[in-house]
């Protein structure tokens, strides 16, 4: 018996004619907004189908997505697509066998419940539109089969191949022009090939070297687009059937994607302790990663010629259009002291940004290529390394018990851990002035230029073993703020804050108590 079970039945359907002898058949929407309508073609995709018997501009109730029944043209059997049948302009919108190959594209239901001749009721899912071929083998049916290839030499590709939609080809010490199937071969590897039927296929250039591969035709192609594809990439395709009983089609380059060579991808580690300037190759900038370690003196190296880059991205797979392609690149500074590396340009190189990596930072440019034997390297990001000094990492614990009032140095500061014994009485210690601290940080790596606004963190932990506290006060040039004081067995954390080139606010962020 057939039944139903509606996910989807709008209630804004108007019918656009008499459809009161029409019920359970497909509609299609009219022209005029919100109306449906019976078929006036096969060639037409229904919204849905009519759940009751309106007249002309009465409600007309659609369902367009669920179970549903459907009247039929004829029997219907379990897994058939149905598809709206047109006889003519009163006999139209019974579900009928949508056949397959390009009749496909009109089906709008599965049939789940058959029904046994015409006028009889079935069960269908409604679903769809469908791809014209649906059934196919290749990408059109959802499957991939992955061909490996490293022929010394042309290489044919099959149809199956192409449908198996990727081929992996490794052209083996050399450039290659391999050739596709030929129309007849490709037409007669599709179910019910019809014209108008098409496939998409990917091709990958797997060498290990800058060698390319050219695809050519086979009888009775036509190829559209750049058929080359570069060392690294792959480039899909896709084949339109243009003619099925002669047998002859086009293929279409489509898109181009760069795969993981070091232009985009691989990162290649290069370590420099040159004493004097010294000259990045190429090779080494697009391999990514610069570790440069000044040994013992402020550097000014060297980028490349723009020639030599742009022969170097050439070599890595990016092709012929190298204006506007681009890579990334960080050099590191791996001094053990307050030592600088400034960017200076090779031949043809342009500079923008700020160039000079201070100590214990990286920096990461961006290289533009401007033309065949130009370039630009851009300043795009400075970041602080975990490693060399207390500022952006390393703790060092300063112990004191002074008899007395303290001056704490910009370095037992910078140090971030400041363990104090009152040792016998409560404490009025001073922080160093704000000079001081800022020639702290310029010896750990900030930029004189751009102290203002750089900030860190410290702690004073009150040690003494009885009621004794620690009130801090400000040197020179040092304004504290929200400071209450430092009971015994509690701690404090502060940021310092630099707000001129030599004044700083210090922020009291916090007490904790300290477990014994």
């Amino acid at each position: 018996m057939a039944t139903e079970n509606s996910l989807f039945k709008p209630a804004f359907y108007l019918a656009g004619e008499d459809l009161s002898s029409d019920q359970y058949r497909f509609v299609i929407a009219s022209a005029t907004a919100g109306d449906v309508r019976r078929p006036d073609t096969e060639a037409e995709t229904s919204i849905g189908v009519l759940q009751n018997a309106p007249e002309d501009n009465e409600p007309a109730e659609v369902m367009v997505h669920g179970i549903t029944k459907v009247r039929g043209n004829g029997a219907l059997t379990v897994g058939m697509f149905v598809r709206p049948e047109y006889v003519g302009a009163t006999d139209a919108g019974k579900a009928k066998d949508a056949g397959t190959g390009t009749n496909r594209q009109y089906s709008r239901g599965l049939v789940i419940e058959a029904s046994g001749a015409e006028d009889d009721l079935a069960t269908i899912l409604l679903i769809g539109p469908q791809s014209p071929f649906p059934d196919r083998c290749g990408l059109n049916a959802g499957t991939l089969t992955v061909t490996t290839d490293s022929t010394t030499g042309a290489n044919t590709w099959t149809a199956a191949e192409l449908l198996g939609g990727l081929c992996l080809r490794d052209p083996a010490g050399a450039d290659r022009s391999d050739v596709t199937p030929t129309a007849t071969l490709i037409v007669a590897a599709i179910d019910n090939c019809a014209a108008g039927d098409f496939f998409e296929f990917t091709i990958r250039n797997t060498a290990d070297a800058n060698e390319t591969i050219t695809l050519t035709a086979g009888d009775d192609i036509t190829l559209s687009g750049n058929m080359t594809i570069p060392w690294n990439t792959e480039k899909r395709f896709l084949c339109r059937i243009t003619n099925a009983t002669v047998e002859t089609a086009t293929i279409y380059s489509i898109g181009e994607y760069k795969g993981a060579g070091p232009v985009i991808g691989r990162s290649v580690v290069t370590t420099d302790v040159t004493v004097g300037a010294n000259t990045w190759s190429a090779a080494e900038m697009l391999g990514g990663i610069l570790l440069r370690d000044p040994t013992g003196g402020d550097r000014s190296d060297v980028t490349d010629t723009a020639t030599n880059i742009v022969a170097a991205l050439t070599d890595a797979g990016i092709g012929a259009n190298v204006t506007g392609a681009s890579f990334e690149f960080s050099i590191r500074n791996t001094a053990d002291a307050n030592e600088t590396i400034t960017l200076t340009a090779g031949v043809g190189v342009t500079l923008s940004g700020n160039m000079v990596i201070p100590w214990n930072t990286s920096k990461r440019f961006i290289c533009v290529i401007t033309a065949a034997t130009t370039c630009s390297i851009y300043a795009i990001a400075d970041s602080a390394e975990p490693g060399g000094v207390p500022l952006i990492g390393r703790t060092v614990v300063d112990t004191d018990s002074t008899a007395g009032a303290n001056t704490y140095t910009a370095a037992e500061l910078l140090g971030g851990l400041i363990m104090r014994d009152c040792a016998g009485a409560s404490r009025e210690d001073v922080t160093p002035t704000g000079t001081l601290i800022a020639a702290a940080l310029v010896d750990a790596g900030v930029t004189a230029g751009n102290i203002v606004g750089t900030s860190f963190e410290f702690t004073i932990v009150n040690t003494s073993d009885a009621a004794e506290t620690i009130t801090l006060s400000g040197g020179a040039d040092v304004t504290i703020v929200n400071l209450t004081d430092i009971a015994e067995n509690n701690c404090k954390r502060f940021r310092c804050v630099m707000t001129a080139a030599t004044t700083c606010s210090i922020y009291c962020l916090g007490t904790s108590v300290v477990l014994a």
